[in-house]
Formats: C-alpha cells, sequence, structure tokens
C-alpha cells in the first residue's frame, strides 16, 4: 500500500471504504515463489523436456515457414499484377 493510499483511509469516515479494482487475478505462483524466498527455500527444479523424434519435427516445421514465405511472394506478386486473391497450389 502506498503512503497516497493510507492517507486516504485514514481520512475515510466509518461508512466509508476504498475498493480497489485489479486489472487481472493476482498470480498464485508468483506468490508462492516470493514467500518461498522470503523463507529461504530453493527454487524448483526445471524439468528438462525432450521431444522424441525431434530432427523430423524441426525439419516440418521449417517446411511450413518455407510454404508461408512462398505463399506471401506469390501473393504480393499477384498484387503486384492487380490481382488481389492469392493462387494457393496444393
Amino acid at each position: 500500500m502506498t503512503e497516497a493510499i493510507a492517507r486516504q483511509k485514514e481520512a475515510l469516515s466509518d461508512s466509508e471504504e476504498i475498493v480497489e479494482i485489479w486489472e487481472k487475478e493476482p498470480s498464485v505462483q508468483a506468490f508462492a515463489d516470493l514467500i518461498n524466498r522470503a523463507l529461504d527455500k530453493p527454487k524448483e527444479p526445471e524439468i528438462e523436456i525432450r521431444v522424441s523424434d525431434e530432427t523430423a519435427l524441426l525439419a516440418r516445421l521449417d517446411q511450413g515457414k518455407l510454404r508461408m514465405r512462398q505463399v506471401a511472394e506469390r501473393s504480393r506478386d499477384h498484387a503486384a499484377d492487380g490481382d488481389t486473391t492469392p493462387k494457393l497450389r496444393h
């Protein structure tokens, strides 16, 4: 609580109250992390996750990116020719 809010709360009558509205809910994980730091508890170890056959997955992702670039280039070419509807090749 800031000093300004504390002064405002002191100036309120018994029938008045301050309602705070937050844009999003507080993070439970962040609160737990802060409490653990305050109590000098160690952080939870990070778990490394490996994807089986990640080489094939990365190759598929690269192929998808290449196809997206090709579609974008064809769209630009068609737009330069005055045709605004891109033609997709399968």
